[in-house]
């Protein structure tokens, strides 16, 4: 596992490693610029001269150590001084001091900074301007900063997070460094792996200082993703013995009248990973092209009286996955309200679905207590909250926390940084994924995988983690094959396989 912690989260276990530890702010400042100076030498930048732009808080306070240790171990190396002296920090205050001690050229502001290089040029910038505490946007000589950083033609470095983003949130607050490279300290912040931020935050490289994992584990609010190589244990067993009933029989109730697409990619999704049957309900127009696109597939078409004969469907299903394609209306709300109601199993609410749960607020009460999966984007999402999308994007993590917390589900957010969140649970960010994903129906995709995952009795969380992260694997796969262009969801789904075959090895 690996933790994602936010600002006030990472703020946290600083102060418990100084009291668990005994040691200063001051003294953990001193190892954290050691080690950001060891990663900053493995990367082999052109040292010939270094500028370290510092602000007034503790991150100037890194950046004035990191010009000290680079100065004493050779490197010809100046600092830029931005903002109000009277603002810094003790910690940084001190740093100030001993950089002084060690003859490192220190200027006040831009302005000197001409006349000081005359006609070389600076070959490394290391930003040191906003560390984990900004929450404001930034303005006057700190925006100033920030362009100038930008405007050089050399390689930036930014010390723990690119300075004008938001550690918690991965806002931008009005701008920010556009780092090559993050080194950030004790653990990567979720918001360098959250858009907008992490466009700008280059290769990501963390300075371990000694901060007890231990902290973040016992936290139920710590983000956290899972190392490539965990996933392979949450796949569910194969055993030799088996047969088609052993992987379960997922429902999909799903397509209107002419719309089948939804339902086949989702269908197809499903025995891609691994489910031993699907059963499509579906309006009657829709089977001869589903048996045609999808043999393997039993299509029940929908009768004069849908929402009774779903009763016996629902009672055979190992899962049920509700919405692609369904539309909204009367008939629609009916079944929904039946399949609710009858489920023993876990129901996946995808699409319209979704739609229909935002709509018909009193059918809240009904999930309570059953394994309810939702698997909204940003759009969706802000319908079930009845608040803008822009809310949304402007704090995922605990938008779905809230969400899961509250009407007692399991949240699949879905966006380039996919968030699960569920009661009890700590917030999981998918890594896996590429633009190429970025089509109608990828998301009919994700509803199959976690379906045929859930039929197989793969545990409701576990599953939800393992498809956001098989979905990610294959559209990359996907990718490869046909370009970052050419992708449709139905290539994801054939890549669905490639993905396993890659976490079981």
């Amino acid at each position: 596992m690996r933790h994602l912690p936010n600002a006030n989260q990472m703020k946290e276990a600083d102060a418990e490693t100084i009291i668990s530890k005994g040691i200063t702010s001051l003294e953990l400042m001193e190892t954290a610029a050691l080690a950001i100076t060891g990663h900053i030498e493995d990367l082999s930048p052109d040292m010939s001269l270094v500028c370290v732009v510092c602000g007034t808080g503790n991150n100037g306070g890194d950046g004035l150590a990191i010009a000290r240790i680079l100065k004493e171990k050779g490197y010809n190396v100046f600092c830029v001084l931005i903002g109000d002296k009277h603002n810094r920090t003790p910690e940084t205050a001190a740093q100030l001091e001993k950089a002084k001690e060690s003859d490192v050229k220190l200027l006040s502001g831009l302005a000197p900074v001409d006349s000081f290089i005359g006609e070389s040029e600076i070959s490394l910038v290391i930003d040191a301007l906003f560390g984990i505490g900004l929450s404001r946007e930034v303005t006057g000589e700190y925006a100033a900063a920030i362009d100038w950083i930008n405007s050089l033609k050399c390689p930036a470095i930014s010390v723990d997070v690119p300075s004008g983003i938001c550690a918690t949130t991965g806002q931008i607050l009005a701008k920010a460094v556009e780092a090559d490279v993050t080194i950030t300290v004790g653990a990567c912040k979720c918001g360098l792996l959250l858009s907008p931020a992490r466009k700008v935050c280059g290769d990501i490289r963390v300075a371990r200082i000694g901060i007890d994992e231990a902290i973040f584990a016992s936290d139920k609010e710590t983000a956290f993703s899972i190392d490539e190589g965990e996933y392979k244990y949450l796949l569910p067993v194969r055993p030799e013995d088996s047969h088609k009933g052993t992987f379960g029989n997922v429902l999909l109730v799903a397509g209107s009248s002419g719309m089948a697409g939804a339902a086949y990619l989702s269908a197809l999704a499903a025995y891609r990973t691994g489910a031993g049957l699907v059963t499509i309900f579906t309006p009657k127009e829709n089977r001869v092209i589903l048996q045609s696109l999808l043999p393997e597939a039993i299509i029940k078409p929908m009768g004069e009286y849908p929402d009774e004969e779903i009763k016996e469907l629902v009672s055979k299903a190992s899962v049920v996955c509700f919405g692609p394609g369904l539309g909204t209306a009367e008939p629609a709300e009916k079944l929904l309200r039946e399949t609710l109601i009858s489920a023993k199993c876990p129901v996946v609410l995808d699409a319209d679905g979704i739609n229909l749960l935002a709509k018909r607020r009193w059918l809240l009460p009904i999930i309570k207590g059953k394994d309810i999966i939702i698997t909204p984007h940003i759009g969706e999402m802000a319908r079930l909250l009845q608040i803008d999308p822009k809310e949304i994007a402007r704090n995922r993590i605990e938008e779905a926390c809230d969400y899961a917390q509250s009407a007692g589900v399991t949240c699949i957010l879905k966006d380039d940084r996919t968030i699960v969140a569920a009661l009890g649970k700590k917030p999981y960010i998918n890594l896996s994924g590429c633009a190429a994903m970025a089509k109608a129906g990828s998301g009919d995709v994700l509803s199959g995988i976690v379906s045929g995952l859930l039929a197989q009795n793969c545990p409701v969380w576990e599953s939800t983690i393992l498809a956001t992260y098989i979905h990610g694997l294959a559209g990359e796969a996907a990718s490869e094959k046909y370009g970052e262009y050419s992708v449709l969801a139905r290539n994801i789904a054939d890549e669905v396989g490639t993905a396993i075959k890659k976490i079981e090895r």
